[in-house]
């Protein structure tokens, strides 16, 4: 097949790739076949090594890195005037230029890069792809021995300062985004942030089928939140039917999907404090061995930082607040990175089981604010049971928040919930505003719920009550709607009724062969 592109960049921080592999044979599990992987800093390297003898030669870099900026930059374009000469002198025509846009110092702590965009331009770069992984994974290989945070070369010994490793890996990668991103805005090129725990198909279908691009966006907090709570069966059965999505959508488009980083984990304790420790990351069965994808599993002898066993104290408690909420912040950022990069989005049950998802949410609406050209495509479906259960939970929401406020008085300790034959009753009833208000009525009845005089005065009588319930009705009905007019606003095709899901996927598939 003919490649859409022949001159592609990748970038990415130290740490994306595995020791067990070289580099070139790495990068082809990504490229076409007829392509060459031309590593720039291998080019440096050779140069830089006519001067100075490394002590440890996996460790160049760090000697590198210790010259002055401006000899660092010259040595640079260098490295660039000689891969174009190897690339002249073997007639190579498809090429992967491989380089770091950010180097990190472990003995400075300092960030620089060295990129000149005038020389960058040519070698005629079509596209540039920035691989991310999971700050762990990152960590755990760059903590191995050869690597810039292994103790023997003033890696951090205590997990105090391997916290603040990974922080710096997250900065590192933060930066090596934003400035690869300046680089494809120099060049005039499409760039696409890619986590490597993507399926080796995603680089088939962007580099040479050119297939539209598309972000999955699907509830995460929701259904993680039935594996804290040890309905692990349940939340399992989710995650596969996202899985399968995936799968679909994989062959029809160039498909990002967010679960493929995953750090918002970090464990905490029964007072809701961040503790030592992880939680089970987003479908992790799937990457202990991972297949068709291009992340490769740290090797055994890596040292996980959260595999050590450690006493609590204040500093290192302190560190792990300051890593979860980096890493929080970063989640939207990232996110609405990879919505931005898509030509579509495919929104799947929104309010899976009657829970309203907030990062979806957002995403949509960051989608819609960048897209309201005609050549966009969202897709939003979800169930009729969803729909179901969001009435549900709103209605129990409302009274719940009525009762906290004094507005209601419970005259007996009755835990409020809904029986079956209640759930079925409302969802019937919702949308009849009398009806529903008559229904309250009843339930309040049953539950021994009765209005409070003291903060809204019934000097009405019967007729005061019912006004109140119909305002009761009218903010649930309201609330429901607004979640809803969300999704209706921003979708090009809503689905609201059950279907199968290859039906949806081909529905999507001809609305992207129109874009």
């Amino acid at each position: 097949m003919k490649s859409k592109y022949s001159k592609i960049l990748i970038t990415g921080q130290s740490g994306i790739r595995p020791d067990s592999m070289k580099m070139e044979e790495y990068y082809s599990l990504m490229l076409p076949v007829s392509f060459s992987v031309i590593k720039l800093e291998d080019f440096i390297k050779k140069r830089f090594a006519k001067k100075i003898k490394f002590r440890v030669d996996s460790l160049w870099l760090s000697e590198f890195l210790s010259q002055a900026p401006s000899a660092i930059e010259q040595q640079w374009i260098e490295g660039i005037d000689d891969a174009l000469d190897y690339i002249k002198k073997n007639t190579i025509k498809k090429y992967a230029v491989v380089l770091h846009s950010v180097f990190y110092n472990n003995r400075t702590l300092e960030f620089f890069s060295p990129i000149c965009e005038r020389y960058l331009k040519k070698l005629n770069l079509q596209i540039a792809v920035i691989l991310i992984d999971d700050i762990y994974d990152i960590h755990t290989r760059l903590s191995s021995e050869g690597h810039i945070f292994h103790v023997s070369h003033g890696g951090a010994r205590k997990p105090e300062a391997q916290i603040s490793e990974l922080i710096n890996i997250l900065d590192w990668r933060s930066r090596e985004i934003m400035m690869t991103r300046h680089i494809s805005n120099e060049l005039q090129i499409k760039h696409y942030v890619t986590a490597v725990k993507h399926q080796k198909l995603l680089f088939e279908n962007l580099f040479q089928k050119g297939l539209k691009t598309c972000y999955l966006s699907h509830p995460i907090t929701a259904i993680r939140k039935y594996l804290d709570t040890g309905n692990i069966a349940h939340a399992k059965a989710l995650i596969k039917e996202v899985y399968d999505v995936e799968l679909r959508l994989a062959k029809i488009c160039s498909c990002f999907f967010p679960t493929t980083i995953d750090e918002f984990r970090l464990k905490k304790d029964e007072k809701g404090e961040i503790t030592f420790g992880l939680n089970s990351r987003w479908d992790e069965e799937k990457y202990k061995k991972p297949e068709d994808l291009l992340y490769i599993k740290p090797s055994n002898k890596s040292k996980n930082l959260f595999n050590s066993k450690i006493n609590k104290n204040a500093s290192y408690t302190f560190l792990l607040d300051a890593l979860n909420k980096l890493i929080n912040n970063q989640i939207d950022t990232r996110d609405h990175i990879m919505v931005e990069q898509c030509q579509a989005i495919f929104v799947y049950r929104p309010f899976c089981e009657g829970n309203i998802s907030g990062g979806v949410v957002e995403e949509l609406q960051y989608y819609s604010s960048i897209n309201e050209k005609k050549d966009s495509l969202c897709l939003i479906y979800y169930t009729e049971k969803d729909i179901e259960n969001l009435v549900i939970k709103y209605y129990m929401k409302e009274l719940k928040k009525e009762l906290e406020l004094g507005n209601l008085i419970k005259t007996k300790r009755k835990k409020l919930d809904l029986n079956d034959a209640q759930k079925s009753e409302l969802i019937k009833l919702w949308k009849k505003k009398n009806d529903f208000a008559n229904f309250l009525s009843n339930y309040m009845t049953s539950k021994d719920i009765a209005f409070s005089p003291e903060t809204r005065p019934l000097s009405g009588g019967i007729n005061q009550a019912h006004k109140y319930r119909i305002e009761f009705v009218s903010e649930v009905v309201s609330n429901i709607n607004k979640a809803l007019k969300v999704y209706q606003k921003s979708s090009t095709i809503l689905l609201t009724k059950e279907t199968t899901l290859d039906n949806i996927i081909d529905k999507f598939k001809l609305a992207l062969e129109e874009l």
